[in-house]
């Protein structure tokens, strides 16, 4: 059984996510979680904020963050959001081949990306995914539904919140 801690809905932006993320930091020191797994819980919803502020396609009020508290103290963040159904593959693409990296090669290939020195075009180096596979040592999952005529992408990420 888990109890909803936060759930928002609708369009992200710099200000929302600067909202949930205030939210988070006090959450996690009331829940006296640990100060390496508060560290990686943040890094992980920013990276989740990031692609729904950055990559969702519309409609935007069916974006969705969320956080659960499990009876084991793990928390589970999950994303939502519409994306562009030709996104689809190359995203399916992108994570199979992460989600078959251990987190060494991980971490190499982040490094790898970063000294490449191309961005985005929101600046970004391309390492979202890869730091959400990072931070929640591996424990994310990612899934596509279809609903009427949108493509929704779901992640989920659960993370201990003691180490």
């Amino acid at each position: 059984m888990s109890s909803c801690e936060l759930r928002w809905t609708g369009p992200v932006h710099d200000s929302s996510s600067r909202f949930i993320l205030d939210w988070m930091e006090n959450r996690l020191d009331a829940v006296q979680a640990s100060k390496l797994q508060k560290k990686r819980i943040v890094h992980v919803a920013i990276e989740l904020l990031q692609n729904l502020h950055h990559h969702s396609a519309s409609p935007k009020e069916k974006i969705v963050f969320s956080i659960h508290e499990t009876n084991s103290n793990r928390w589970t963040v999950r994303s939502q959001n519409p994306v562009k159904p030709e996104a689809q593959k190359p995203l399916e693409d992108r994570w199979t081949q992460l989600k078959s990296l251990n987190l060494e090669a991980l971490r190499a290939q982040r490094m790898k990306q970063i000294s490449k020195h191309e961005r985005s075009l929101h600046g970004g180096g391309g390492i979202g995914l890869n730091e959400i596979l990072r931070k929640s040592d591996g424990s994310a999952e990612m899934n596509f539904s279809k609903s009427q005529s949108d493509v929704v992408v779901t992640f989920i990420a659960e993370l201990p919140l003691r180490s």
